[in-house]
């Protein structure tokens, strides 16, 4: 149960957090068995959500 929970979670999120973590590989290299993507992931995720608030939804809204 625990390892069909894991693999899961790898196939859900590797699409997002492999390229992330094979940029930062190449930029930063061994960081020592730190792994920043998901940081990364969840920043990027985070100004994404502000670019399409701030630049689609409230224009709309204030269309309305």
């Amino acid at each position: 149960m625990v390892n069909q929970i894991g693999r899961f979670l790898w196939q859900i999120t590797e699409p997002l957090l492999g390229p992330i973590r094979r940029l930062l590989n190449k930029l930063l290299g061994n960081l020592g068995g730190i792994d920043l993507s998901p940081l990364i992931a969840i920043v990027l995720l985070q100004f994404l959500s502000m670019f399409i608030i701030g630049s689609i939804l409230i224009p709309l809204a204030n269309g309305l």
